[in-house]
């Protein structure tokens, strides 16, 4: 891993948690009035029959995403955002690096009609 990517997942999990309470308490005026909704509206118009959620956090794009009838899941290189997520409810949740994904194993979907990198961070 190079040195950027190992910053950027340093700053992510010494911020996890008050990333998180934004995220879930809507503290993010230009996501609750813009991003949020431009990002569902955007994969819902490409009728995906399957997604990967990379960088996906506590998961909240997913549950929107299945709560409307797609199929996919979620992977984050932070444990803890991974944690949360799957504490709420749903198991199609994964830890990874970005590097580790072609090795993943994602249930029964052998491949994704969407990767979705919504506020994802490369380095």
């Amino acid at each position: 891993m190079d040195t950027n990517e190992q910053q950027i997942l340093c700053s992510w999990e010494l911020n996890a948690k008050p990333w998180m309470r934004v995220v879930q308490q809507k503290l993010l005026e230009s996501r609750v009035l813009v991003t949020d909704k431009a990002i569902i509206e955007a994969i819902v118009e490409l009728k995906p029959q399957t997604f990967l959620d990379i960088g996906c956090g506590e998961g909240w794009l997913c549950r929107e995403l299945w709560s409307r009838g797609f199929d996919g899941w979620g992977v984050d290189g932070i444990a803890q955002m991974v944690e949360t997520a799957l504490g709420n409810g749903d198991d199609r949740f994964v830890v990874s690096s970005y590097r580790d994904l072609p090795s993943q194993r994602f249930g029964s979907i052998q491949q994704f009609d969407c990767f979705i990198c919504n506020f994802s961070i490369l380095g």
